[in-house]
């Protein structure tokens, strides 16, 4: 049998993953302007202005961060956050395109030299102290090689105006127009993160706030439970008075009636403590008790899934062990509750829930008959106010969001995908070391 782990070999940790605070779909874009910037730049100085110009082995670097881009695209989800790492070793290598670029034309003489301070400006508004060092240091010693090192600017004339003694006019407009894409890229850029960055933090204090109210339910879950135990020993004791009063009482008197009535009353009040102590869930009091795996998720799927959807479990076969027991948190009800709830919307007539386990950790696949994930939506899952039907009946596009972020949070990984022929499915999995599981801990 294939290990559950395995099938999550290529992701990296959710937690991990937001210390670069930057998507690879952003970076993406970005580094495609580059691309097409750098190729516009040379294709109007060769072909418009007829200015002399290494032509081929400019067009090689910029294959070159094509071709990387090109497989950066393919080989990486672009709804995920790249690592600090990640992030500062490609915006070095790009400096160094840049650099090598910059040599063939002209150098600090390329008034277009000033892009250089787009990977700095990158790394100081998102990376780590250290990755903004290393990347200010490569800077500078690529703008010092290009101030000694490099061919000719490609130029015909003289840059001073012979006449006025002035740079000249081109050079000076090329300047304005380095300058003003500089400006406008990364004032863009700074815009959409500064967006990007109000947009998630408003969706975690959503998070924040569906967290609350399942820790509010378990708190109260726990109070009956033990109010229900407190309570036990002086309603009994009340109804044993009671009884012995009516016992002594003959049938015509006047308090028969309401000495009777107090019995049937407190033996009522005996059953609904007797309730809230065996079932306190039933309010919300899952989390003080461990419950089998398959008992945990009937418990999260409660409420969430239509009567007329039906539920079914499949169990793997080769599954090695007893089925683990859980610890249900009010994240792990809370996120399994809202990927239950997303599929009961949409699933046409059934929800199936596949368990498989071994000494790695146990997996959980959620799959509906629905129609699956939209294109558009499903390469944005994961990030907050996505969804088909936002706006519509205060749906905000959050559900989704909140429970990987919570599952996230006791160190699950989830995976979000369409199923063949239709519908979607859902893979969550908890590694061995999980909180969640009885007897193991987080590190």
């Amino acid at each position: 049998m294939r290990s559950p782990l395995e099938w999550f070999s290529n992701i990296e940790s959710p937690t991990l993953r937001r210390e670069g605070e930057i998507r690879t779909h952003s970076l993406i874009l970005l580094r495609w302007f580059a691309v097409f910037g750098q190729l516009i730049a040379i294709g109007v100085v060769t072909f418009g202005l007829n200015f002399p110009i290494k032509l081929y082995p400019c067009l090689i670097l910029i294959g070159i961060l094509a071709i990387s881009n090109l497989w950066m695209g393919i080989s990486t989800s672009q709804t995920n956050r790249m690592s600090n790492y990640h992030t500062a070793r490609l915006l070095a290598f790009d400096m160094i395109q840049l650099t090598a670029l910059f040599y063939y034309t002209g150098g600090l003489e390329n008034p277009f030299s000033l892009t250089i301070l787009v990977p700095v400006t990158i790394a100081a508004t998102l990376l780590s102290r250290g990755a903004t060092v290393m990347l200010t240091v490569i800077a500078l010693f690529c703008a010092t090689f290009m101030a000694f090192y490099h061919e000719p600017l490609p130029w015909q004339g003289s840059l001073l105006d012979i006449h006025t003694g002035r740079v000249s006019v081109l050079y000076i407009v090329g300047l304005w127009v380095a300058l003003a894409l500089a400006i406008i890229l990364m004032a863009l850029y700074l815009w959409s993160l500064t967006e990007e960055a109000r947009k998630t933090s408003e969706a975690l204090q959503q998070t924040e706030s569906a967290l609350a109210r399942e820790q509010k339910m378990s708190a109260l879950g726990g109070l009956a439970a033990s109010a229900a135990h407190e309570l036990g020993t002086p309603l009994s004791t009340i109804s044993l008075v009671a009884k012995e009063l009516m016992n002594d009482l003959p049938d015509d008197s006047p308090y028969f009636e309401d000495v009777e009535l107090l019995v049937s009353q407190s033996l009522r009040c005996r059953d609904i403590l007797a309730k809230l102590s065996v079932q306190p869930e039933h309010i919300g009091g899952e989390n003080f008790e461990e419950l089998t795996l398959s008992h945990m998720v009937e418990h999260a799927m409660q409420d969430h899934v239509p009567p007329h959807i039906e539920s079914k479990f499949v169990f793997d076969d080769n599954s090695i062990g007893a089925e683990p027991i859980v610890y249900p948190s009010p994240e792990l009800l809370q996120g399994l509750g809202n990927f239950y709830s997303n599929a009961g919307q949409f699933a046409k007539n059934i929800i199936e829930t596949h368990f498989s386990w071994d000494d790695t950790g146990y997996r959980l696949i959620i799959e509906d008959d629905g129609p699956g994930f939209p294109a558009t939506v499903r390469e944005k899952i994961g990030q907050p106010y996505i969804s088909t039907r936002t706006g519509e009946d205060g749906h905000m596009g959050l559900g989704l969001f909140i429970a990987i972020t919570l599952l996230e949070r006791i160190h699950a990984h989830v995976r979000v995908q369409n199923r063949s022929p239709n519908g979607a499915r859902v893979e969550i999995l908890f590694p061995s070391n999980n909180k969640n599981e009885k007897g193991m801990t987080n590190d």
